[in-house]
């Protein structure tokens, strides 16, 4: 999640109107800098790790033997893939843009809006691929702040209000 506080800023600029446009621009250019940079790398190889994804049973870490687990299944239908994969539609639909953005007063968000199957889980389990998927790192938190800045400061250059 990236909390980014503009209620200074909102109330010191002379036009609140301008200003509310200016953060929703800014958060649809989150959105789709967070779509076309990182949402690739959550199914690439080295994903798990990099987002500390629950281990998949049967994979190191999970405590469970590989044979006849869902990791040696996956492994001997599919071959090697990477995480959040199965059949490749959820991944295939996550390439479709659907975030929804969210203001009110006090605040602001961006929320991306994910494949059903991602909602699929066994309540045993302590796998939430909703929760994997919308994994942010530190490092993407800062480039997508900036992402937000810079998409501010474009809009007051053009402000003439």
């Amino acid at each position: 999640m990236i909390d980014i506080d503009v209620k200074d800023a909102r109330s010191s600029f002379p036009d609140v109107n301008a200003f509310d446009r200016f953060v929703v621009d800014g958060l649809n250019d989150v959105g789709n800098g967070w779509h076309d940079k990182y949402m690739e790398q959550h199914f690439g190889p080295g994903a798990a790790a990099r987002y500390g994804y629950e281990p998949r049973m049967g994979e190191p870490g999970s405590g469970r033997p590989f044979k006849g687990s869902y990791a040696a299944k996956k492994s001997r239908k599919k071959g090697k893939i990477g995480p959040l994969k199965w059949s490749g539609q959820s991944h295939r639909e996550t390439k479709i843009r659907k975030f929804k953005l969210t203001k009110t007063r006090s605040e602001s968000s961006v929320r991306v809006l994910l494949p059903r199957a991602f909602n699929r889980r066994n309540p045993l389990s302590k796998i939430r691929m909703q929760d994997e998927i919308r994994e942010v790192l530190a490092s993407e938190v800062q480039e997508l702040g900036r992402v937000f800045v810079e998409s501010i400061k474009e809009d007051f250059k053009e402000y003439r209000g």
